[in-house]
């Protein structure tokens, strides 16, 4: 183990092999492909800023990393058998807020990461407005990705992959029904649906679920569903991903025309959203019934005729 001086700090050089990830990196594991442009640097060059790193409190000769996750992949990529490091003695605490303050400033880590990040400090046990003098940020900032863990996975997946932007996350969770969030959530990500036309539709349905009686059945019932958990709240009767698992259950020879009819009719009732166009364009029973009129289905033949002459009457 070689060591040198820099500004004051003692420098280490440690084999990459006893220099492990840290589990609670904001970023996760690193892609290797992501870092080749810095290896190809630190091949040249070798690495010029060295990692900050904790002792490993399991491994006595190993080191868990800060700071410098990505150098130490490319240092790896490279071919590198050693690397520079700064010992500190960090507490968990300090550990996670030097890995999240870190990559806020290199502006590296996407919004649903960032927000991951943020609960496990408030979890444990900080406000939102001492995380956020630690790290020298706005509060407001906190509470903005904080606010897309209220969403449903699928639409936290839109916020992590930038296909949303974070300002539309406090406007879908005024929607308490999630089917509805992920409707909307991807129309906006289709660029089905403009952000102004967002905010209309939902103060219209905001509105409409304050005087909706079956809300809070469907909300019960839908977080079941999604979390695995059971609940006191009853069940909504049917709802469109009823209907569709139902239907593509039975696309055989079982399916017939009087099927779906009265998938809609059970659907719409249940629906409300029948005023809203661009919802129900983009009912995914539309698009099984699409499928059906240019026969990409496993209906049989008859069913498929009367779907077409039901479409050619409409």
């Amino acid at each position: 183990m070689k060591t040198q001086s820099s500004d004051n700090q003692i420098v280490v050089s440690v084999a990459l092999c006893r220099l492990y990830p840290h589990q609670h990196n904001p970023r996760g594991v690193v892609n290797l492909a992501s870092v080749q442009e810095l290896a190809d640097s630190i091949k040249e060059k070798g690495i010029l800023e060295p990692l900050i790193v904790v002792r490993h409190p399991e491994k006595p000769d190993g080191f868990l990393v800060v700071a410098g996750h990505r150098r130490r992949a490319a240092a790896e990529l490279a071919g590198l058998a050693e690397a520079s490091v700064i010992v500190r003695d960090y507490s968990p605490v300090e550990q996670e807020e030097v890995m999240l303050a870190e990559n806020i400033q290199r502006e590296e880590l996407s919004p649903l990461q960032e927000a991951k990040a943020y609960q496990r400090l408030v979890a444990g046990g900080q406000t939102q407005m001492n995380v956020a003098r630690k790290l020298g940020i706005n509060a407001a900032r906190i509470q903005s990705r904080l606010v897309i863990l209220k969403l449903p996975l699928s639409v936290q997946r839109l916020f992590d992959s930038n296909e949303l932007p974070i300002t539309l996350a406090p406007l879908l969770t005024k929607i308490v029904d999630i089917d509805r969030q992920e409707r909307l959530a991807n129309l906006v990500a289709s660029r089905r649906l403009t952000v102004p036309k967002l905010k209309e539709m939902v103060d219209r349905i905001v509105e409409a679920e304050q005087t909706d009686s079956t809300v809070d059945k469907e909300r019960g019932r839908k977080r079941t569903e999604k979390s695995g958990k059971a609940t006191n709240c009853p069940a909504v009767v049917y709802t469109r991903a009823d209907a569709l698992a139902d239907l593509a259950g039975r696309n055989g020879s079982a399916l017939r025309f009087s099927d779906l009819l009265s998938a809609f009719d059970g659907v719409c009732q249940h629906c409300g959203m029948e005023n809203f166009a661009d919802i129900c364009a983009a009912c995914p029973l539309l698009q099984f019934i699409g499928n059906l009129v240019k026969g990409e289905s496993h209906a049989p033949h008859e069913v498929q005729r009367e779907v077409v002459d039901a479409a050619a009457r409409a």
